[in-house]
């Protein structure tokens, strides 16, 4: 078969049978080599651990300090601290999943690196950093729009729709750029991986966002799950029944330790999952067996 995605026409069926293998090859790597993703795994997820606990940390206590004592110089460590966060875990989120596409891959030989990182996260580094930009762009340009008609004075619904028809395009945009984009990056060389991610994503947007939803609620059904064990257990503090703002700053602080680590315990799986299945979907779709 063609590596063309094009070549597979999409009914309804096939679009539920390529989303159900994608899902059921998921699980079934997960289930079947525990051990060979954390051994892969284990260093970033643990500098992913430590990063995300230190900068959440110094974001709530200058978010603190902000509300008590409002200035631009608090306000620029604010920001500031939440633009290194995103520029350090998009960059260790790429390591994770180059490393995952790797061992889909079956790839015995290391992927050359530069300064100890593969080039494969860091071709997956900087096509993320595109898609944060554009995206984030969209989305202002977006919240403008629907105030600029709120002002006018627009009929109450034509904001809502605005609103509406816009997100679902940033979503079919960012499947059509991103859910390829592990496959892609392990094999571009010349092109870019976001426009190969457009173009072997053409005809399978059904299968994308069945993948997508299944592994979203299988994710948010694990972070439910596991703070209700936390808190069962007392380990995460109880949540009173009036709250200020600054009252729920500072129970996230206390509650912050352990609600890393579940956060980082539930993105380990479903980026895990999430990968296999892109990587399947991918080789379903171009007709190549998973290795």
């Amino acid at each position: 078969m063609s590596e063309n995605a094009n070549s597979l026409p999409q009914t309804g069926r096939q679009s539920l049978v390529l989303a159900g293998d994608a899902l059921a090859f998921a699980f079934g790597f997960v289930f079947r080599k525990p051990g060979a993703i954390l051994r892969r795994l284990a260093v970033p997820w643990l500098l992913g651990c430590v990063a995300l606990y230190i900068l959440l940390w110094g974001y709530c206590t200058q978010l603190t300090d902000f509300l008590g004592f409002p200035s631009e110089g608090l306000a620029g460590r604010v920001m500031g601290i939440a633009a290194v966060a995103i520029l350090i875990m998009l960059l260790l989120h790429a390591i994770v999943v180059a490393r995952l596409g790797d061992l889909l891959s079956a790839q015995a030989a290391p992927s050359p690196a530069f300064l100890g990182v593969s080039v494969t996260a860091w071709r997956i580094y900087a096509a993320d950093l595109r898609l944060v930009l554009a995206f984030g762009l969209y989305g202002v340009a977006t919240v403008l729009a629907v105030n600029l008609l709120t002002r006018l004075a627009a009929p109450p619904m034509l904001p809502f729709f605005l609103s509406a028809a816009s997100w679902l395009l940033l979503l079919w945009l960012l499947m059509r750029c991103w859910f390829f984009l592990v496959p892609v990056s392990l094999r571009a060389r010349s092109e870019g991986v976001l426009t190969l991610c457009w173009r072997r994503s053409e005809g399978l947007a059904v299968p994308m966002f069945l993948v997508l939803l299944v592994l979203a609620g299988f994710t948010l059904i694990l972070l439910a799950g596991g703070e209700l064990l936390l808190r069962a257990g007392g380990i995460l503090s109880p949540v009173p029944a009036t709250l200020s703002f600054a009252g729920a700053i500072g129970l996230y602080e206390r509650n912050l330790w352990p609600s890393v680590l579940l956060v980082s315990l539930a993105y380990l799986v479903a980026t895990s999952l999430m990968t296999a299945a892109r990587v399947k979907l991918y080789r379903d779709a171009a007709g190549a067996p998973v290795a």
